[in-house]
């Protein structure tokens, strides 16, 4: 703790590193974008998918990688298919990036929704990974480390309070589902607890966790 002005105040000390601001990375995405998802793996983080038009027409798939010297790695890994409003998360050895919205490539044959989930593991590799049992956008995501969750979102008209599970093996489950379904909700960790908070359903913006 440190006072401030007599009153005592959470101070972080990073484990005895000092934060501190470093400007912009060496190079910046190829291409802006918006409604993108990012995770960690091993030395890496990996920024997916998104639109890259002002129009929401032209959904990529393009990755873009930092490693921990905050220099971009080239890479010809693809999100497959390109989608924005998606979700990741970082289990195991493992980043995942699940569902989306992309309305070119729908990918389950009707709605915009996205079955689709992606897997790339410490060394940068494409891993195979079971789909999503339901097909949704704008959902949210947390993780511990051993599960990855993935939760609610939207799918047509249907806000929905499934929750789907990861292990760090990529293996996947149903989890326990939300007490009401919402979508533009967000995820956090604290230790072994996996929260989910806000978003909105039918009747308006919602404050459950």
């Amino acid at each position: 703790y440190i006072g401030v002005n007599g009153v005592a105040r959470l101070f972080f000390c990073g484990y005895s590193k000092s934060l501190s601001y470093r400007g912009n990375t060496d190079r910046g995405f190829y291409k802006g974008r918006k409604y993108l998802a990012s995770a960690n793996v091993g030395d890496y983080i990996i920024f997916g998918g998104g639109t890259v038009s002002n129009d929401g027409d032209a959904y990529t798939g393009m990755l873009e990688i930092y490693d921990t010297s905050l220099s971009k790695m080239d890479s010809t890994l693809l999100l497959s298919p390109g989608r924005q409003h998606l979700a990741s998360a970082s289990v195991g050895d493992y980043a995942v990036f699940c569902g989306g919205w992309n309305s070119a490539n729908a990918g389950n044959g009707t709605n915009a929704e996205q079955y689709a989930a992606n897997a790339y593991d410490s060394a940068l590799s494409m891993t195979e990974i079971p789909k999503l049992e339901e097909p949704r956008h704008s959902l949210a995501s947390a993780s511990n480390e051993t599960l990855a969750l993935f939760a609610g979102g939207i799918n047509g008209e249907t806000y929905s309070d499934k929750v789907e599970a990861y292990t760090d093996t990529l293996t996947k489950s149903d989890a326990d589902g939300l007490t009401s379904g919402a979508m533009g909700l967000f995820g956090g960790s604290v230790r072994r607890y996996m929260l989910f908070g806000g978003g909105r359903n039918r009747d308006g913006s919602i404050g459950t966790v």
